[in-house]
């Protein structure tokens, strides 16, 4: 479970069980402190009141001063007291010192004589404070456990924080601070499905490029060091054939001299095309694009190469289905050198059986498709997927005789995925290699 459902989750949860145990608390416990509160409450009402009635047997038989009594305590206390006859019948005095009508304790008293008997009826009404009495045990008897709940929280929250946040990123910051490209790792690995998890599979995509760029940072100048040593090799050999012999010809030496110069040429050759590979990749950090009609493009650069290749005898075949409004966004200039590399290739190494290429554009799945296949030699099978990476070449002969440095389509490759695209090879029905391209199309709104 994602961190932002879990997170909100156990909140939910803990404040629901903060407030479960504390209702249970309080309905159980404080709620029996509570009616104990207020009978002690009562209790002690009534005693006051049972004080206040023996005092008032004094004043009797004398019914002023009695009345008199009776309505200077009830507005000092502020409380009711009504007076009764000995029949409990007739109101003898009222005196009303309270405007409360609720929460009243409400209780009858016999007043009696000297002698005993009972003289008058006196029912005192006195306002209990229930709410403050009950708000304040409450929160007495309360505070304690709110603070132990509260404390349990940060507890639980601190070693869940602790265990399944803190600690996985620590060890993830060990382990950035662990990489290095002089040493290999041990694979970076976690099951949790939530953005930890997440963090750890991108730092381990990340470790795995960094070390697939060094590696083919080695393999690179292997690569060039393998490939301009084989013609520095033979310059060396034919210097040194040159001044050892002597008694060689001008034919012989203008001879070697030609092999000398054609092998300077293809050295040549190569640090253009390093130097080429290089200026791409740069200018692809900074690729600016813009739409483009697909219709239009795709006619451009068939009727350009057709003819080009018609002087080389060769038929280029092309149609498409794009209709006048099919855009994507492209930037021209790079499309149009990866076709230049994918006609150059076919050209270089389609073989001597080499007649007919193939061009197609049409729409899958909203992406501008543009398929290249020709019925030349082609390549095997097992050796398409590798076709794209750096240095690769199908057959070295074939690399020694029509040059080249295994950078082309890899090339191709890096500019049609700075496009948002994407490139493949297969075996072409006419019998070649086939390239399908498939490049996103600018969503319309209508």
């Amino acid at each position: 479970m994602k961190l932002k459902y879990k997170l909100p989750l156990i909140f939910s949860i803990l404040i629901i069980l903060f407030v479960s145990l504390s209702a249970f608390y309080i309905r159980i416990d404080v709620s029996q402190v509570v009616l104990t509160r207020i009978n002690q409450e009562v209790k002690k009402l009534d005693a006051g009141n049972q004080a206040f009635v023996d005092n008032q047997v004094r004043l009797h038989p004398n019914r002023s001063s009695l009345e008199a009594s009776v309505k200077k305590e009830a507005k000092a206390q502020q409380m009711n007291i009504f007076l009764y006859d000995q029949t409990y019948d007739h109101v003898l005095v009222t005196a009303e010192g309270t405007k409360r009508k609720n929460f009243l304790y409400s209780h009858l008293y016999p007043v009696r004589d000297q002698a005993g008997r009972i003289a008058y009826f006196m029912k005192i009404e006195r306002p209990l404070s229930i709410k403050a009495l009950v708000t304040k045990t409450i929160f007495t008897k309360s505070f304690v456990l709110f603070l132990i709940l509260l404390c349990l929280i940060f507890v639980v929250l601190f070693l869940y924080f602790q265990h399944y946040i803190t600690r996985p990123i620590e060890r993830l910051n060990e382990r950035l601070s662990a990489v290095s490209l002089s040493k290999s790792l041990p694979a970076l690995s976690s099951d949790r499905k939530d953005e930890i998890g997440e963090l750890y599979t991108h730092v381990k995509e990340m470790e795995e490029r960094i070390y697939e760029t060094q590696a083919e940072q080695v393999n690179m100048v292997g690569a060039i060091a393998h490939d301009l040593k084989t013609p520095l090799t033979s310059i060396n050999g034919f210097l040194e054939l040159i001044q050892m012999q002597k008694d060689l010809s001008q034919a012989q030496k203008e001879e070697y001299l030609q092999l000398i110069h054609k092998k300077s040429r293809h050295i040549t050759q190569l640090v253009d095309e390093f130097s080429l590979y290089s200026k791409n990749e740069i200018a692809l950090q900074k690729l600016q694009v813009k739409p483009v009609k697909m219709a239009s493009f795709f006619e451009n650069i068939a009727e350009e190469y057709e003819a080009e290749l018609s002087g080389l005898d060769y038929e280029l075949h092309w149609k498409h289905t794009f209709s006048p409004n099919d855009e994507a966004l492209l930037n021209e200039t790079m499309i149009r050198r990866v076709f230049g590399n994918l006609f150059s290739n076919i050209v270089r190494y389609g073989g001597k059986d080499l007649s007919g290429i193939y061009l197609k554009g049409f729409i899958e799945k909203h992406k501008a498709i543009l398929t290249l296949e020709d019925n030349g030699m082609g390549v095997p099978k097992g050796q398409l997927p590798f076709i794209f990476q750096k240095f690769f070449t199908v057959d070295k002969s074939r690399q020694r005789e029509y040059g080249g440095t295994g950078l082309g389509l890899a090339s191709c490759k890096s500019i049609i995925e700075r496009h948002g695209g994407s490139i493949d090879a297969f075996q072409s029905t006419h019998g070649g290699l086939g390239i399908k391209i498939g490049l996103p199309l600018v969503r319309n709104e209508e």
